[in-house]
């Protein structure tokens, strides 16, 4: 009968743990991530006579099943869905504890942590690329205020590039060339605004090209460049009615002229200032400085039949170097309105300083086609001076921005690019470094306002103005033996010689951004195994009761 005292009282006594723990998981049901605890019970020894000693807790233990993902919209939660843990680090001293739980918050100094403080860990990026019209500028000031891109490109091989790319304001600062620019690419503000515009498209295409195809070679891109060559036709320019025309692309250029037989000494200096030394040799143009005057020759003797001779081919040879200029001065400065015309056409750029009008695509790799030359009724075919070439891969891409980057200089305006590259395909370890979030401490951008996200791949944002800027991956580890992790509160376990080493878990789940899980408490199995132990317990304070009522006869009966 003392025996049946003491069962029952083991009874109640481990009864009322389980109702400890299945209160504590009823408590903990809208704790984020919490895993419920399980009890288990056994047998104490037995006498010789069979007869048990009563019971007590053979385990109890942490149940890792899946929570309930519900999604939040906050940018900052996180869930896990599938094994894992997120990887913590305690301010104080540094050590390092994991939690399921990712209702994340950012804290005053710009860490990503958890509810109680703790630094989130994982993998930060370990490049920074940088690419600017100016090497001094290498963060975002509020100066960079027009967006080019933001973009992600990923290999396929656990690398993603984070871009980012912005301008100042192109559309304020562009202005005409000056006259010194004229028929040698001269371009209006709104021509420069226009090719700018242009330009931003074909890198943002050129960028989800490579995206599409990172397998191709890197190849570099190649402007085409293409001469209409109307030089030969100086001598048989008309006085009056020369007509010179070319299409490009189906788009007409046409100009009228007279031919100019007047020319005085300005018109011939200021045609040789204009051309090149190139152009000067196709035209036969002498430095109007070095050609005798009129009044020299005039003044030269005649008394003699050799003095007569030399005079004669100093004559000659003045008359030479003045009919070149007339030959060459009325066709220049026709060639030079349609130079200019083609440089008002967006994407395009032509000079005639050469002599010849040389045109160029803007558009890095882009091909044109000239047909129809003519000059007055008589045809003629263009020369491609530089074939286009497309290009591929990487070097298709900087070819791009190169060419964007030149007009944005043309427009006085400056160009910035940003690219973290982040590694994350390692499997064999993972990120223990402090996710920041905070932009100029980063030395990113000069503003520290930023929207904090999260994606369901564990990568972490920070975005401004449209840009999303990577700072940081999530890392997830697992254990060997989950059971032998140490429970210390605050949805907190450390790891212990039982659970074995962290080891990365990047493949045995899945990261849901803007979500939270749930605890894994199960209310109608829970509530159950309460009224179990309830009737438990009641039954074993009966049984206490029935041995005391039957010890009590017996000392009675003794007496």
């Amino acid at each position: 009968m003392i025996g049946s005292l003491w069962n029952g009282m083991s009874g109640i006594w481990q009864q009322d743990k389980g109702i400890s723990i299945e209160s504590n998981n009823i408590g903990n049901a809208n704790t984020v991530g919490h895993k419920k605890d399980e009890i288990s019970f056994s047998d104490l020894l037995y006498s010789q006579s069979g007869v048990g000693k009563g019971v007590q807790v053979q385990s109890i233990s942490k149940s890792f099943t899946q929570g309930q993902i519900v999604g939040t919209g906050v940018g900052v939660d996180v869930a896990i869905e599938g094994k894992g843990f997120f990887v913590v680090k305690n301010r104080q001293d540094d050590s390092i504890s994991y939690t399921r739980a990712g209702n994340l918050v950012e804290a005053k100094d710009g860490f990503l942590v958890t509810q109680e403080d703790y630094k989130i860990q994982g993998l930060v990026p370990q490049e920074r690329l940088t690419s600017s019209t100016n090497p001094n500028l290498n963060i975002f000031t509020d100066d960079f205020g027009v967006s080019i891109i933001s973009r992600n490109i990923s290999d396929g091989n656990g690398t993603i590039y984070n871009i980012n790319a912005k301008a100042t304001d192109y559309v304020s600062s562009a202005k005409n060339d000056s006259i010194e620019k004229d028929a040698d690419g001269f371009k209006t503000a709104q021509d420069k605004i226009d090719d700018i515009k242009l330009l931003i498209v074909n890198y943002s295409e050129k960028l989800a090209s490579y995206q599409n195809n990172q397998s191709q070679n890197s190849i570099a891109s190649q402007n085409q460049i293409s001469q209409i060559d109307f030089s030969k036709q100086r001598w048989d320019l008309k006085s009056e009615g020369n007509i010179l025309s070319f299409n490009i692309d189906g788009k007409t250029y046409k100009v009228e002229f007279d031919k100019d037989i007047n020319i005085d000494e300005s018109k011939m200096e200021e045609l040789y200032d204009f051309l090149s030394q190139d152009g000067r040799n196709l035209y036969n143009l002498t430095d109007p400085n070095q050609i005798q005057s009129q009044e020299d020759i005039d003044n030269m003797p005649v008394t003699t039949p050799e003095e007569i001779a030399l005079k004669d081919v100093a004559q000659t040879r003045r008359d030479n170097q003045i009919r070149n200029y007339v030959d060459a001065y009325s066709l220049v400065n026709a060639t030079k309105e349609l130079a200019n015309k083609i440089s008002s056409t967006t994407g395009y750029s032509a000079s005639v300083k050469n002599g010849t009008i040389d045109i160029e695509n803007l558009v890095s790799g882009k091909a044109f086609k000239i047909s129809d030359i003519e000059a007055n009724s008589e045809k003629l075919n263009p020369n491609t001076m530089q074939e286009a070439v497309e290009g591929s891969g990487l070097a298709m891409v900087e070819s791009a921005k190169n060419s964007l980057m030149n007009a944005l200089q043309r427009a006085d305006a400056q160009f910035l690019e940003i690219t973290n590259v982040m590694n994350y395909g390692d499997l064999t370890s993972y990120g223990v470094s402090d996710i920041s979030v905070n932009l100029a401490a980063l030395g990113i951008l000069d503003s520290s306002l930023v929207d904090v996200s999260i994606s369901d791949d564990g990568f972490v944002y920070a975005t401004n103005g449209g840009h999303k800027f990577l700072v940081g991956r999530l890392s997830t580890v697992a254990f060997r033996n989950e059971q032998g992790l140490e429970a210390q509160g605050g949805n907190l376990y450390k790891a212990t010689e039982y659970s074995g080493d962290a080891f990365n878990a990047d493949s045995m789940n899945t990261i849901r951004g803007g979500s939270l899980e749930r605890a894994n408490v199960d209310y109608g199995s829970t509530l159950t195994s309460l009224m179990v132990y309830q009737k438990a317990f009641e039954a074993n304070s009966k049984s206490i009761t029935t041995s005391d009522e039957f010890l009590k006869t017996a000392i009675e009966m003794k007496r």
